[in-house]
């Protein structure tokens, strides 16, 4: 009986490690396709000329982005609306979905392996 209960937990271990090498891979393909965010925007790519008088800019890593790859968020320290880049969004939520918010890192993962 604890041998098939340390069998499960290890499966259960296994499982969410693949899900968490999921998460990091998928805001890893997006920071690879990335853009400068100065004459771009750090998103998408498309040209800071087509902005509007000036770009949005995002309050994570103060790149500029188009308004199709910033979202409006509530700043959690002065509770303010804030403008956050769909890529730091994304790593916001890896942080909340892995619990490395609470542990300060991320937890163990694997990779995914193609």
């Amino acid at each position: 009986m604890i041998a098939e209960v340390l069998r499960r937990a290890e499966e259960y271990e296994r499982l969410e490690q693949e899900r968490i090498g999921r998460l990091v891979s998928r805001v890893e393909n997006m920071r690879k396709t990335s853009f400068d965010g100065l004459s771009k925007c750090a998103v998408c790519g498309e040209s800071i000329r087509s902005f509007a008088k000036s770009p949005l800019v995002c309050a994570s890593c103060d790149k500029g982005v188009c308004n199709e790859c910033g979202r409006s968020v509530r700043d959690e320290t002065t509770a303010e609306s804030v403008v956050v880049c769909k890529l730091c969004e994304e790593m916001r939520e890896l942080w909340k979905k892995t619990g490395a918010w609470f542990y300060g890192r991320l937890p163990t993962y694997r990779s995914e392996e193609r």
